[in-house]
C-alpha cells in the first residue's frame, strides 16, 4: 500500500483556533515520523479553501471536501457553530452511506470565565452533545493539546495497524502523569473495554448508588473519572456489580482488557480475541435468557387465573421448553418478544416493571435489535481486531437498554429450617448465598424471615422497592450445589429437553459445560439424588402445562 494518503477532515469553531493550528503540526511531525513508509496524512480544512465565489456555497464546497476524507476530527470547547453542526451531519451521511469517513469527536475539558458564557452556545453544545448521544457515538475528552495529540496517536495506529506496523514509535499519554504514566507500544496496545465500561457507567450512574457516589466524588475533585486510571478501575469494579449475575461475563471482559498485548505472543493475542467475543455473546445471551425465564416465571404464576393465549405464542413457547439443542441469541429474541406481546394484550403485571414499554426496543431496524443481530451472528473460527470492537459495540449498546438491572438483586435458597417454641415467635431460618460478581459465592449466608421460601429456589429481587414479593426462577435458573447439599452456588441455566425426558442446563460462566438431569440417578450427571432430579423435571413440566396448557410434551 506504499503512496498511500490518508485524508483527515479538520472542523472546529474559531476559539480553538490554536488547538487546530498545534494539530496541524503534530500531523506534519508524523508525516515526517512515517516518511520512510511512503505514508502520507494531509489535513483538510478551511484553511484549503479559496474565498472565490463557488456555484454551490463555500460551505458546500467544505462538505463535498469532507464526504471525500477517511477521517473527520471534530474539536469542541464551548460551543457548536452553525457550520460545525452542518459538516458533523454531512460526515456522518456519508459513514453511514460509504462506511466513511471515520469520525472523532474530541471535547476540549478548559475552565470557562462566567462572564464569557452565552446562552445560546451552551444550548448549542448541549444540543450537539444530546445528537451524540442519540447516535450512539463515543465522545472522547482531552485535557490539552499533548493529551489530544496522545490519543489521536493510538487512533491512528490502531486503525491503520498494518501501515505504520514498521513504523516504531513509543508514547506516553500526558493525561496521566506521575507515577500513573507508562511507556506502551501502540502497534499491538488495544483499548478493550473503554468504550464499553465508559457508556455503561454513564448508563447506571443515576441508578446505581455507588456509580452515583464514585461520579459526584470525581466532580468534586474536578476529575474526569474516565481520564483517571485509579476512577476507570473502580468504575470497572461497579458496572460488574451491577449488572448481577452478568458481572460474571463482564469481569471476564474487564480482565481480558487489562493484558497488555504489547507482552503477548501472536497466539495469545488471537487467543484473546475469540474469548473476548466469545464472552460479549455469551454475556448477551446470558441476559435475553434471565429476562425470558423472569417472564415465564411469571406467567407460571398466574396459572390460575385462566388466562388463553393466541396459538402462535403459545406454539413459541411450546418450542422452548421442547428444544432438542440450546436456543441462540435469535431464538430468545423472538422468545422475548412474544413474551412481552403476552403481558401487554393481557395487561398482566411485570416481573420486571422496567419492562413494561420495552415492547419498543424489540421493532425490527431498533438499536437493541440490531445489535444482537451483530451478536448472533458471529460464529467462525477466528476473529479480528475490528470483530472485537464490533462485539463490544453491539454488547455495550444492548447492556445500556438493560441498565434497569442494577436494582435488582439474585440468591439461591440452600434449605430453609421453622422455629416456633411455645411463647415465641414463629418465624424461619433462610440459608442461602448471594449470587452477583460482588458476591462470594462460595459462602453460604443466613437470615431470619416470617415465611418460608421453596428450597431450592433461586430468586429474583427489587432492591428499590420495599416489600416487593421475590421472584422464583427455578428451575429455569437452578443451583446445582444447593440440589447436592453441598456449600457455595453453582449456576445453570436451562438450556434444551431430551425426547426422553430429560434436561440439559449450562454453566453460568461457560456455555459448553453442561449438566443433564434424568429420573434415572444412574443416567443423571448432575451429581445429586433421584428425589431431587425429579423435583426439576417435575417442576418444569408443570411449567409448560401452566402456561401452554398442554398435558404432556408432543412426540
Amino acid at each position: 500500500m506504499a503512496g498511500q494518503t490518508i485524508r483527515i477532515f479538520l472542523a472546529s469553531s474559531i476559539e480553538l483556533k490554536t488547538d487546530r493550528e498545534q494539530f496541524k503540526i503534530f500531523i506534519a511531525d508524523e508525516n515526517a515520523r512515517l516518511n520512510s513508509s511512503d505514508i502520507f496524512l494531509e489535513v483538510v480544512g478551511f484553511e484549503n479553501f479559496s474565498n472565490a465565489i463557488s456555484d454551490a456555497g463555500l460551505q458546500a464546497e467544505y462538505n463535498k471536501a469532507l464526504c471525500a476524507c477517511d477521517m473527520a476530527v471534530f474539536l469542541i470547547f464551548s460551543k457548536v457553530g452553525v457550520f460545525t453542526d452542518q459538516e458533523f451531519d454531512a460526515a456522518m451521511a456519508a459513514f453511514k452511506k460509504n462506511n466513511a469517513p471515520k469520525i472523532w469527536t474530541y471535547f476540549k475539558n478548559e475552565a470557562l470565565y462566567p462572564e464569557l458564557i452565552k446562552e445560546e452556545d451552551i444550548r448549542s453544545l448541549f444540543a450537539f452533545k444530546k445528537k451524540l448521544k442519540d447516535l450512539m457515538h463515543y465522545r472522547t475528552s482531552y485535557n490539552n493539546i499533548d493529551h489530544l495529540k496522545y490519543q489521536f496517536k493510538v487512533e491512528l495506529d490502531n486503525k491503520y495497524p498494518t501501515l505504520f506496523a514498521n513504523v516504531q514509535t513509543a508514547v506516553v499519554d500526558p493525561a496521566e502523569s506521575g507515577p500513573r504514566s507508562e511507556v506502551v507500544n501502540t502497534e499491538t496496545k488495544r483499548a478493550y473495554n473503554e468504550i464499553l465500561s465508559f457508556r455503561l457507567f454513564e448508563a447506571i450512574r443515576d441508578k446505581n448508588e455507588r456509580a452515583k457516589e464514585l461520579f459526584e466524588i470525581a466532580e468534586m475533585n474536578e476529575v474526569l473519572w474516565q481520564n483517571d486510571i485509579a476512577y476507570r478501575k473502580e468504575a470497572k469494579a461497579i458496572i460488574a456489580s451491577a449488572y448481577g449475575v452478568l458481572g460474571v461475563q463482564l469481569r471476564k471482559l474487564m480482565a481480558i482488557g487489562a493484558q497488555d498485548n504489547a507482552a503477548e505472543g501472536q497466539s495469545t493475542v488471537l487467543e484473546n480475541q475469540k474469548n473476548y467475543i466469545t464472552i460479549c455473546h455469551l454475556t448477551a445471551l446470558r441476559a435475553m435468557q434471565l429476562l425470558c425465564f423472569t417472564l415465564l416465571s411469571k406467567l407460571w404464576d398466574e396459572k390460575n387465573k385462566g388466562h388463553h393465549y393466541e396459538a402462535g405464542q403459545v406454539d413459541m413457547i411450546r418450542k422452548f421448553f421442547n428444544s432438542p439443542v440450546e436456543m441462540p441469541l435469535a431464538g430468545y429474541k423472538k422468545l422475548l418478544s412474544t413474551l412481552l406481546a403476552m403481558f401487554d394484550e393481557k395487561q398482566l403485571e411485570y416481573p420486571i416493571g422496567e419492562l413494561k414499554n420495552f415492547a419498543a426496543n424489540m421493532a425490527p431496524g431498533t438499536d437493541f435489535i440490531a445489535a444482537c443481530d451483530s451478536l448472533n451472528g458471529m460464529s467462525r473460527s477466528e476473529y479480528t481486531e475490528e470483530d472485537c470492537k464490533e462485539a463490544e459495540s453491539s454488547l455495550t449498546v444492548m447492556l445500556e437498554n438493560l441498565s434497569f438491572l442494577t436494582n435488582y438483586t439474585m440468591e439461591s435458597i440452600k434449605n430453609v429450617e421453622y422455629f416456633g417454641l411455645r411463647n415465641i415467635k414463629q418465624y424461619y431460618v433462610h440459608n442461602y448465598t448471594a449470587l452477583g460478581c460482588d458476591e462470594n459465592t462460595t459462602i453460604d449466608l443466613v437470615k431470619q424471615q416470617d415465611a418460608p421460601l421453596n428450597t431450592y429456589a433461586v430468586l429474583l429481587k427489587n432492591t428499590r422497592i420495599a416489600y416487593q414479593p421475590k421472584l422464583n426462577l427455578f428451575p429455569f435458573i437452578i443451583d446445582a450445589n444447593a440440589l447436592a447439599a453441598e456449600k457455595g452456588a453453582k449456576i445453570y441455566f436451562y438450556s434444551s429437553a431430551g425426547a426422553d425426558g430429560s434436561l440439559k442446563y449450562s454453566f453460568w460462566e461457560d456455555r459448553e459445560n453442561f449438566i443433564s438431569i434424568t429420573q434415572s440417578p444412574d443416567q443423571s450427571q448432575a451429581g445429586f439424588n433421584a428425589s431431587r432430579s425429579l423435583d426439576v423435571i417435575t417442576l418444569f413440566e408443570d411449567a409448560q402445562r401452566a402456561i401452554t396448557g398442554a398435558e404432556q410434551q408432543p412426540s
